[in-house]
């Protein structure tokens, strides 16, 4: 069903991290009192998309679920932090800090059906949600709050009414702070979803939304309100580039471009929502370039093996189940996590080429193949040029002195940098517990950042970490600066951004980033280049964690 296969997208504790982050960030700006009410309220809210209210059924769409409504949270706190940086003197209070964050929590929620209403999923709102969720929150908040924050909470959520004018909603705000934080409201609601690592994924969700819509309300009485009309997910998809540009960009101005307190809100000056959302309208899911595999999927195309023999060979390698041929091997602390202590022991673990020789599904001269294959991908070698092979053979010189010390990544950092014209560049590595990225070593106007955590929620590190796979951006693909212009903040520019993934032993467990090409953009040979590299960096990591 649709909304199991929401469900199934984010687990339990990712959305109780990500609930934390919203906590914390009351408890940073307004105290423990504040925390304590933003938890409360997170705690009914969450109770209510989950069916436990006697007013309302569990919430059944797809795309604007409790996860949307925290992911929108959260960058409201987000932006209110940042604007209490930039603005010292006229933080904002907390009283209308709390009302951003029930709008946040609230403005969705007219998606969700009556009690005993068993039509449709509840897409059939997707046109008048606003006012629905509107009424839902002023009767939760009516007995529980002052009625002016409940009255501004209301107010707040008519702005993410995007069917009206620009400048309607925001005539009726009280006050300039009030300005301020339905600026951050609305801005919070287009950015959050938008900038989602899951985004392209979540398509076929909402087109599910608007058909149900569609199907109730019909389809020409809502064209006729000026609404537009999708025939399918992919009409959505095909055109998110140009609604990004035609439609978000200018409604962010006219909003004030608010996001760019998020450059405030992050140490490194950075505003990752907005490299996750240019990776996401980028064209990185359409092109052609070598990926890395896993070695089951080179020797399954290879035809050395079958996916019956694959499968197996995955269940043994996380069961812990022995087979004839090979010494039974306990199962070690993720990879990540010893990556991230620079873990200086030996330690062995269950590799799916070890158990497919142990199966006799492939002999060793199979397994030589597919492990240069998977670092090398045929298409790539091809196309090396002298000076390219050169640089690589370089790099996996240095990496087989990887365990004396960190200073071979820097090294080998910094000869990237400087082979692909860079101005900086790094490595950043997972802890998957805190869903955090940490920088390890960092050339560069990064150097700074050498040791600094970033959360992984909208971070483009954490993108790359969700989809496995390279990404360029850069600020010609539709915005005039990646990093907003914020004269409060003194960062460097922000012009392009190459990440790819670090494989260690079929896991992501870190970035290689490559920031500001003098020629602005990677070409895609670069980038099949980087990946090539990335590949040889997972290999050593691998060798040297697991003691090979």
């Amino acid at each position: 069903m649709q909304e199991q296969r929401s469900s199934n997208r984010k687990t339990y504790d990712s959305r109780q991290k990500g609930a934390n982050l919203i906590v914390e960030i009351a408890q940073q700006e307004y105290g423990k009192k504040t925390a304590r009410q933003v938890q409360d309220l997170i705690t009914d809210l969450g109770a209510l998309y989950e069916g436990k209210w006697p007013t309302h059924e569990a919430c059944q769409v797809g795309y604007h679920t409790i996860d949307h409504a925290q992911d929108v949270t959260l960058a409201i706190g987000r932006m209110v932090a940042g604007w209490n940086m930039a603005h010292r003197q006229q933080r904002l209070p907390e009283s209308y800090f709390l009302a951003g964050i029930a709008a946040g929590l609230f403005h969705d929620t007219g998606y969700i059906k009556d009690k005993g209403d068993h039509e449709g999923h509840g897409g059939k709102y997707t046109f008048r949600h606003v006012e629905r969720s509107v009424k839902l929150a002023h009767d939760y908040l009516s007995s529980r709050w002052p009625g002016s924050i409940m009255e501004r909470v209301c107010r707040l959520i008519l702005l993410t009414d995007f069917q009206k004018e620009d400048d309607e909603p925001l005539s009726q705000l009280d006050d300039d702070q009030e300005s301020v934080m339905g600026r951050i409201v609305a801005t919070a609601d287009l950015i959050a979803q938008m900038a989602d690592i899951d985004y392209i994924t979540k398509i076929d969700d909402l087109f599910a939304e608007f058909l149900e819509a569609y199907q109730s309300e019909g389809r020409q009485p809502l064209a006729e309100r000026g609404i537009q009309i999708y025939s399918s997910a992919q009409e959505i998809l095909v055109g998110t580039p140009a609604f990004y540009e035609q439609f978000v960009i200018p409604r962010l101005e006219s909003l004030g471009r608010m996001d760019r307190y998020l450059n405030r809100f992050f140490a490194d000056g950075r505003n990752p929502y907005q490299e996750n959302i240019l990776a996401n309208i980028s064209l990185n899911f359409d092109r052609d370039r070598p990926q890395w595999q896993h070695l089951g999927e080179i020797f399954e195309q290879r035809g050395v093996v079958s996916h019956e023999q694959i499968m197996r060979a995955m269940h043994l390698q996380t069961s812990g189940e022995t087979i004839p041929g090979e010494e039974s091997a306990k199962l070690d602390p993720a990879p990540s996590d010893l990556l991230l202590a620079w873990a200086d022991r030996k330690t062995t673990t269950r590799r799916l080429g070890a158990i497919l020789l142990a199966m006799n599904a492939i002999d060793r001269d199979e397994l030589c193949q597919g492990l240069i294959a998977q670092i090398l991908p045929p298409t790539l070698l091809k196309t090396l040029t002298k000076r390219e092979l050169v640089f690589l053979l370089q790099a996996s010189v240095l990496l087989q002195n990887i365990g004396q010390d960190s200073i071979v990544l820097e090294s080998l950092i910094k000869r990237t940098a400087v082979f692909m014209d860079c101005e900086a560049s790094a490595i950043h590595m997972f802890d998957m517990a805190a869903g955090e990225a940490v920088t390890i070593v960092a050339t560069g106007f990064l150097s700074a950042s050498v040791g600094m955590r970033q959360p992984l929620d909208k971070n483009l590190a954490g993108w790359v970490q969700h989809h496995g796979q390279p990404v360029s951006i850069s600020e010609e693909q539709g915005e005039s600066q990646l990093n907003l212009a914020d004269d409060t903040v003194d960062k460097f520019k922000i012009k392009s951004v190459l990440m790819t993934p670090l494989q260690v032993n079929g896991e992501s467990v870190g970035v290689l980033e490559l920031v500001n090409k003098n020629s602005v953009e990677f070409t895609e040979h670069e980038i099949e280049i980087i990946a090539c590299l990335a590949n040889i960096i997972g290999s050593s990591l691998d060798s040297f964690l697991w003691g090979n």
